[in-house]
């Protein structure tokens, strides 16, 4: 398991010295509706300027940092009322870093926090990989991001600053949004519930294109799935306890049973498949010789039986910092197939941005961290 960093003491002079901290919120993780609130017209809210704002953060070309003097449905003293009001988000890009296959990765600083975002890029769509976290609370055994620790939660505004920068850059629309990136969603539940919000409403991003990943944190995994039509992806990479103990050690209260049981009960209580009812996306990386055998294809379908669910394989993706390995492409095939033929619903992910330490569980804002396979 990996320390967390040693915190930096500071003086009782430095202390002192310190500005008291800007409690503003971000203009990036508002609603229309809410910046309405904040540019009121004869005491009303006013959503033309709560929706003017947000075509406009949709247009520009980079992270604003100034609102506009004026725009044709929120004049000079609305803006300047709203200026008093809000902040803009604390982001800035520290690098950029483009993989042979198209995929970008930014190293970002908010607030200070080390964070990174991916892009990946297909011909005709774009989905965006945000970080709801700077490192990670859950130390997951085959994951770079346990190297980093935890850092600190970000906030509504940077998680959606994050698709801002990626949306700015891509060559395609971007059509998906994924909380894949570095830290457990559900440890900053509230920021990432606002995000999706403001998703859909400032960016015209339905949830059904958003998809939160958890490590399987109960009860916020039940709130996540009550409160938000996002859709759901539960990383569980192992089909026994003790395996997922030792993959997963910081999510251990939370026994398989106990998250297969609410998959179960949360499915039973969906309209059918042929009128929309979600599903659960379930997560399972494939590590040479400790969790890609017959074995394990075989008590997955067995765990998974009265959940709807569609299970992604994700190769292994390695990195000088573990010591794990991708299985040959015949033992993913094979695995793939034997679920396929018990009936359940099971896609390969295509590996994405390796060589740059962009693809999933490599995202640690450190150089050293590269695929040795690149």
């Amino acid at each position: 398991m990996n320390a967390l960093p040693t915190a930096l003491a500071l003086s009782d002079q430095s202390v002192g010295s310190l500005a008291p901290p800007d409690l503003r919120p971000d203009l990036t993780g508002l609603t229309p509706a809410a910046l309405a609130a904040l540019m009121p017209t004869e005491g009303q809210p006013s959503l033309v300027r709560g929706k003017a704002l947000w075509r406009w953060l949709r247009t520009v070309s980079a992270l604003p940092t100034a609102l506009p003097a004026t725009l044709p449905e929120a004049g000079k003293d609305a803006l300047a009322t709203l200026a008093s009001k809000v902040r803009l988000p604390d982001v800035t890009i520290t690098d950029r870093i483009a993989s042979r296959d198209g995929t970008l990765k930014w190293r970002l600083s908010c607030r200070g926090l080390p964070v990174e975002t991916v892009l990946i890029p297909t011909p005709t769509r774009a989905t965006v990989c945000v970080s709801s976290q700077s490192g990670c609370t859950r130390y997951c055994d085959f994951c770079a991001t346990a190297t980093m620790g935890f850092l600190g939660a970000l906030t509504a505004g940077e998680i959606v600053a994050q698709v801002l920068i990626a949306r700015q850059a891509s060559p395609v629309p971007v059509t998906n949004v994924v909380f894949m990136g570095m830290g457990e969603p559900l440890d900053n539940l509230d920021a990432v519930l606002t995000a999706i919000d403001v998703l859909e409403h400032g960016l015209n991003l339905s949830p059904r294109h958003v998809t939160v990943s958890t490590s399987g944190v109960l009860p916020k995994l039940e709130r996540l799935w009550s409160e938000s039509r996002a859709a759901v992806a539960l990383s569980l990479h192992a089909t026994t306890q003790p395996l997922r103990d030792r993959l997963m050690p910081r999510v251990r209260r939370w026994s398989l049973d106990d998250l297969v049981a609410f998959m179960r009960q949360a499915s039973a209580a969906e309209p059918s498949s042929k009128s929309g009812g979600r599903h659960f996306f379930i997560e399972y990386t494939l590590i040479d010789g400790v969790n890609d055998h017959d074995a394990d294809a075989d008590r997955l379908v067995a765990l998974l039986d009265g959940v709807r669910a569609r299970v992604n394989l994700i190769p292994y993706n390695p990195s000088t910092v573990t010591t794990y390995r991708r299985p040959a492409p015949e033992r993913v095939r094979a695995f793939q197939r034997r679920i396929l033929d018990q009936g359940l619903i099971c896609l390969v992910r295509e590996t994405r941005g390796d060589d740059t330490a962009a693809a999933c569980g490599q995202l640690a804002t450190r150089p050293d961290v590269v695929s040795s396979m690149a």
